[in-house]
This record gives C-alpha cells, sequence and structure tokens, in this order.
C-alpha cells in the first residue's frame, strides 16, 4: 500500500508538471500572436487615438489636418470649414491596413516606385508620436500598393490599395460648411 501511494504522488506530481509547461507554453504563444498581430498593420493606431494627419502627393499638393476637442481644423487656416466626416474617414482609413507581404533588405526602392512615391503621409497621436510613410507603385496582380515607414526604408510592405486611393481626394471633398466645421 505504501508503494502504491508514493507511485500516484509522483504521477500526480508529475501530471502538475506537464499541466504547468502547457500553460505556460500556451501563455508565450499567445504573447507571440498578440506581438505578430501589432506587426500585421502598417500604422498600429485606433482612428480615434489620430491628432495629426498630413499627406503630400507626387505633385506637390497636400494637406495638414490636427484634431483637437474632437475637431479637425486645417493647420494654418482657421478659415477653412473642415468636412468633419471626410476627415474622421481619411483617418480611420489609415489605420488597421493590413499587410499583405513584407520585404525586407530592400536597397532599391525604385523597383517599388518608392524613390518617388506617389502620396507621403504623417500620422500623429495624442501624444505626439508620429509616423511617416511613403505609398508607391500599385502591385496589380495583387491588388495592393507598396508602402514603406520612412524610418525604416529597408523593409516595404505590400497593403491594401485603400491606402493610396483615400488619399485621392480634392481640396473641396474636404471642405464642409461653417456650421460643420464648428459643430461636428
Amino acid at each position: 500500500m505504501k508503494k502504491h501511494g508514493s507511485a500516484i504522488r509522483l504521477l500526480t506530481g508529475c501530471l502538475i508538471v506537464v499541466l504547468l509547461g502547457c500553460v505556460y507554453a500556451a501563455v508565450k504563444r499567445a504573447a507571440a500572436a498578440e506581438d505578430a498581430a501589432g506587426r500585421d498593420t502598417l500604422i498600429p493606431l485606433t482612428a480615434d487615438r489620430i491628432a495629426g494627419l498630413s499627406w503630400m502627393k507626387q505633385d506637390g499638393s497636400g494637406f495638414t489636418f490636427e484634431r483637437a476637442d474632437g475637431q479637425w481644423r486645417r493647420t494654418g487656416d482657421d478659415t477653412f470649414a473642415v468636412n468633419q466626416a471626410a476627415l474622421n474617414s481619411l483617418a480611420a482609413g489609415v489605420t488597421g491596413v493590413g499587410i499583405y507581404q513584407t520585404m525586407e533588405g530592400v536597397t532599391d526602392l525604385g523597383q517599388y516606385g518608392l524613390d518617388e512615391p506617389d502620396i507621403t503621409f504623417t500620422v500623429t497621436d495624442r501624444d505626439g508620436n508620429s509616423v511617416t510613410a511613403a505609398v508607391g507603385n500599385a502591385n496589380e496582380t495583387a491588388g495592393s500598393v507598396y508602402a514603406y515607414l520612412t524610418d525604416d526604408p529597408g523593409t516595404v510592405y505590400s497593403v491594401l490599395v485603400s491606402l493610396k486611393t483615400n488619399f485621392d481626394v480634392a481640396e473641396e471633398d474636404l471642405r464642409g460648411t461653417a456650421r460643420e466645421g464648428e459643430e461636428s
């Protein structure tokens, strides 16, 4: 009976060690998946965290907007009545953009149309941190465009084509009514 009790305790101890190992592995796997999920988006922010958005097209046209107290304003032009819905849509359009493919060690940005990008945009969060990205050629086969973060020009991403088309707006598209600029 004594040998039988020792064997049960030993078996129980082994099972506990195995279970603890499984729990540890599951926690590590979940943490790794969470880290990978953060790298699966080009701009890892939510639209409500964006306090500034600016962009410049290859032709030199562009805009800069800031958001304070939930209201978008055109930087340097307090008379410009901003279409709040349009700017909210643009802010939402740059967040959560999925990365289809990552190319590391890129030395020739020109092959992706990024030596002279079609659009360069900067997103600033409420804490004052900013991320600048450049968008280049379309990959017609994949239905995506190439982009890179300017602080890491050696890594090019294939991302959703809407990242480029969202910025294809004219000043009229961004202009709201005076009332909307005050209230929305």
